[in-house]
């Protein structure tokens, strides 16, 4: 996007820019900055157990080589079973979550069509790797991960956090002042992105959540195409812009 949020070049295809760094580097469509706002503007996905097929087939693709392209979920089950990591089934064990002995433990975090999905892959429940679960499992409220997933990252980061002496909470020779740890805290994405560009000046406060202004003008075009398709007038139209600018 330009300063303005409008498009400055077409939308960019993953599959096609892996290890690409060409689109960092043209100023003339605004270089890093647009792809900045371009990002802070899009919306996420719902998550869920699917991969997209930027990384599913086309992962490291160089251009204009057909089937070039690697597969990252193949890729990591691949990993875990040549790293000996535990089955999916031993993890939940480890969170202090319950250990299925059969398929049909999985239906509180897994639908039930997944379940027979992995019934027709894996003999035994015990069988399926820890990737293939993670991403089976149902969301937990307020993330868009499950359990297991939950546990193994909040585990990971905790280890990072806690065995980094140089991690800047931590206590030790070279620890902040209590006023040096409330200016870094102080500091937001969407700040490093203002104080680190030559022409954003301005985004949301928080960068992973759509500015609001967006979101109104986003849901007011769904609108007047949805009164359209109704067969309602222009007049009814502008009576539903000056609603939404009231309110």
């Amino acid at each position: 996007l330009d300063s303005h949020y409008h498009n400055a070049t077409r939308p960019m295809d993953l599959a096609m820019n892996f290890e690409y760094a060409d689109v960092v580097y043209d100023e003339r469509h605004g270089g890093i900055e647009a792809l900045l706002l371009g990002m802070v503007d899009s919306s996420a996905m719902l998550a869920d157990r699917h991969i997209t097929e930027a990384l599913r087939n086309y992962l490291f693709a160089e251009r204009g080589v057909p089937q070039s392209g690697l597969d990252l979920a193949s890729i990591n089950i691949m990993r875990g079973r040549d790293h000996g990591v535990p089955p999916y089934a031993a993890h939940r064990e480890f969170c202090g979550l319950s250990r299925p002995v059969s398929f049909e433990d999985l239906s509180d975090e897994v639908p039930s069509s997944v379940i027979e999905a992995l019934r027709a892959v894996y003999e035994s429940v015990d069988d399926i790797d820890l990737f293939t679960g993670v991403l089976s499992e149902t969301p937990i409220k307020g993330a868009i991960i499950g359990p297991t997933a939950a546990c193994i990252v909040a585990e990971q980061f905790s280890r990072i956090k806690k065995c980094d002496r140089f991690h800047y909470e931590n206590p030790g020779p070279q620890q902040f002042t209590s006023d040096q740890l409330q200016e870094i805290r102080r500091v937001t994405l969407s700040s490093l992105i203002c104080a680190n560009n030559e022409w954003i000046r301005k985004v949301q406060p928080d960068a992973f959540s759509l500015p609001e202004s967006l979101v109104y003008v986003r849901i007011l075009v769904i609108l007047s195409s949805y009164f359209l398709l109704l067969g309602h007038s222009k007049k009814c139209l502008e009576n539903l812009v000056c609603f939404f600018n009231k309110h």
